[in-house]
């Protein structure tokens, strides 16, 4: 009996036992007093209740253990046993996330369409042959994506551009045959009240992605009657009312009424996230009629669904969207790299740079290819003027377009070693290890670093400064401050092993005039001497580069920030990858599946009963 209890306290971890301890001997003697490294001192209690006063704290520590960062290669390294107990301590207690059960689905706030959404969604409805909504302010961006719904505010501007955009584009629907079609319109359009009341259920189901109820409907059609005789004023008049509604401009879903447990979404609510998550845009009237046979409800109906989505041409909006934004390749736009050294750079090529990793995401969706791939693949997509620049030989095919191109050597493979990632991450003159280093943590790792302390000085990157010695030289006079070293190795050997490519993506063997040395050592002291084997090492911990992806993914089809206790779903991601070879596609359906986008919690209530 007595060993019995003793086996089960040693399985819950306890913070005097053992987190104070491991911090203590792993921690405490680089991260304390004024000059802690990497800008980041420890608070250590004595006792477990203080140490839950400081969540931010241990989450930062939870996030370098199992990334592997800390401790450093050159301390001892802990136990698995005994990192595992700390990682438990700081989930279950100082986080609060406990995986059993059922998990939380997080809430999102009343959600804006944004620019990219709004344009997609009038094109489909209307069937007009021009982007709406150009004209609307740029969106901010939460979290690296653009669909945040906490930053995606509503302005006076807005509403005017609405307004104007709607009556203009429901004007040219009218006048053209795809417009008509699009809007259901026979002849000269409905001429009496109950067509013209029919119109407006077809109309308001599709706009506002759910049925309107009867006195929505009756008021519509009452304005509608009184905006003038001719059917064509009729028509504007409801389109135009439908399309500046709320029920349209905003994902509206129905809050869990006090009280109440966290709800499931309905049919219509789940059609709708899947439109904007797969096709930024509108469900169409299949993913409608879904929604209403109860088909939404189960998983196999959210499966097939997906796939079938998946197959429309509108799933470009997702490759596109998310791989422009994860990726950062929305800034090739503003992006010009130093025409005297980099000539040739137009804004077609940087256009085709951006289609290639459109292509390639696109084609793992297709073919449910294996999430690693993005890491190392021995193929990417190119078109006749993407591939010379490259220097590959295509055969001749008249308006092939992108096209799959299998490599002839090691040099390239995955995201890290196509020209748009390259020259994102790239000054307008030289190549910038920090930056692609920092895009490999952020984005591959999920381990993005630190910001910088305040004070560090700049690179010297003067003419005289490159002459003298070379960029790998410089960085490592750099990384002399400690303050600066703690992030920097990590980050600068990534960097350097995509040395090799320049600015703009080519590939190279020497920078002015000096040979280029791409070797390194990462912090768990596994060393690797080409671009090749860099990409190999960071491929032997694919659950890592998963957990990143799902996070991603998961933001951008939620529309959120994820939380600590969002980790419950991302680890079912994972483990739904893992067990079914690392498909792209598996993901998709997961998240598509997941408690976090079929449900939605309730609304916190404040001590005195009260829902803020």
């Amino acid at each position: 009996m007595i060993l019995f209890f003793l086996i089960l306290s040693a399985g819950e971890p306890v913070y005097e036992r053992d987190v104070l301890p491991f911090v203590k001997q792993h921690c405490i003697d680089c991260h304390s007093g004024p000059k802690a490294k990497g800008d980041f001192r420890l608070i250590l209690p004595t006792s477990s209740a203080d140490a839950l006063k400081s969540p931010a704290q241990w989450e930062r520590v939870a996030q370098v253990l199992r990334s592997g960062d800390m401790p450093p290669s050159s301390k001892p390294r802990p136990s698995k046993s005994s990192s595992d107990a700390v990682n438990q301590w700081i989930d279950e207690k100082a986080l609060g996330v406990v995986c059993a059960g059922t998990p939380k689905p997080g809430r999102v706030t009343l959600r804006r369409l944004n620019r990219e959404e709004y344009g997609n969604a009038m094109r489909d409805l209307l069937g007009i042959g021009y982007r709406v909504g150009e004209d609307l302010p740029a969106d901010d961006v939460g979290d690296g994506f653009d669909n945040q719904a906490d930053v995606l505010t509503l302005s006076p501007l807005h509403l005017e551009k609405y307004l104007a955009n709607a009556e203009q584009a429901v004007s040219q629907a009218w006048r053209s045959p795809s417009g008509k079609r699009a809007l259901g319109i026979r002849n000269n359009g409905p001429e009496t009240t109950e067509q013209l009341k029919a119109f407006i259920v077809q109309q308001t189901r599709r706009a506002w992605r759910r049925p309107a109820s009867a006195a929505e409907v009756d008021r519509l059609t009452t304005m509608s009657l009184n905006a003038g005789s001719k059917p064509e004023e009729r028509v504007t008049s409801a389109m135009t009312a439908i399309l500046v509604s709320p029920r349209f401009l905003f994902l509206v879903e129905v809050e869990p009424p006090p009280g109440a447990a966290d709800r499931a979404l309905d049919g219509y609510e789940r059609a709708a996230r899947l439109a904007l998550f797969l096709w930024s845009s509108v469900p169409d009237d299949t993913l409608l009629d879904a929604a209403a046979s109860g088909e939404l409800m189960r998983p196999e109906g959210i499966n097939s669904q997906v796939e079938r989505m998946l197959r429309d041409g509108k799933s470009k909006a997702l490759a596109r969207n998310f791989t422009g934004q994860w990726l950062q390749l929305r800034n090739l736009k503003t992006i010009q790299p130093d025409p005297v050294r980099f000539p040739g750079i137009t804004e077609a090529l940087k256009e085709d740079m951006l289609g290639e990793c459109e292509a390639f995401f696109a084609n793992m969706l297709t073919e449910n290819g294996p999430i690693t791939d993005f890491i190392d693949s021995r193929y990417t997509f190119v078109n006749d003027r993407l591939a010379q620049f490259y220097g590959y030989k295509l055969p001749k095919v008249r308006n092939a377009g992108f096209r799959r191109y299998d490599f002839t050597d090691d040099r390239r493979g995955g995201i890290t070693t196509m020209a748009g990632v390259l020259l994102v991450t790239s000054n307008p003159t030289r190549t910038s290890p920090v930056k692609r280093g920092k895009f490999v943590l952020e984005n591959i790792l999920g381990t993005p670093p630190p910001p910088p302390p305040p004070g560090v000085e700049e690179l010297k990157d003067t003419p005289a400064a490159r002459q003298a010695s070379t960029l790998r030289q410089r960085m490592e006079e750099h990384r002399r401050n400690p303050n600066c070293a703690v992030c920097h190795t990590k980050m600068d050997a990534l960097g350097f092993g995509l040395e090799n490519f320049d600015v703009v993506g080519r590939w190279r063997t020497e920078d002015e005039g000096k040979k280029i040395d791409v070797a390194g050592v990462l912090p768990d002291g596994k060393a690797f001497a080409k671009p090749s084997e860099l990409r190999a090492l960071l491929g032997t911990n694919p659950e890592m580069f998963a957990d990143c992806l799902a996070r991603k993914m998961l933001t951008y089809a939620l529309g959120r920030s994820l939380g600590a206790k969002d980790r419950c779903v991302v680890d079912q991601l994972v483990s739904e990858m893992k067990c079914n070879g690392w498909g792209l596609t598996v993901l998709v359906k997961a998240v598509a599946r997941s408690e976090s986008f079929t449900h939605r919690e309730k609304a916190p209530t404040a001590s005195n009963g009260v829902r803020p």
